[in-house]
């Protein structure tokens, strides 16, 4: 029952960033958009319906440590099979 409303939380919260904070980054920096597809947030979401809170956490912040300016790779491609 505690992991669903951690779950629920987590989501709302990035709900929020998604539709209210995000939008106003990308307004005052119009050229620092996510270079990853999904984007950091979207992969979040993905992970924590998936797995659950704890892991879907984990996993969305390995991916956001990437995100960061100083990060050498410049776009993440997936695997064509």
């Amino acid at each position: 029952m505690f992991q669903k409303i951690l779950k629920f939380f987590a989501l709302l919260l990035l709900w929020g960033y998604k539709w209210a904070l995000s939008p106003m980054i990308h307004a005052l920096s119009p050229n620092q958009g996510c270079i990853h597809q999904p984007s950091c947030s979207e992969n979040m979401r993905q992970q924590i319906e998936r797995y659950g809170f704890k892991k879907g956490v984990w996993l969305g912040l390995l991916q956001l440590k990437s995100c960061h300016p100083f990060f050498k790779k410049a776009v993440s491609h997936p695997e064509i099979s």
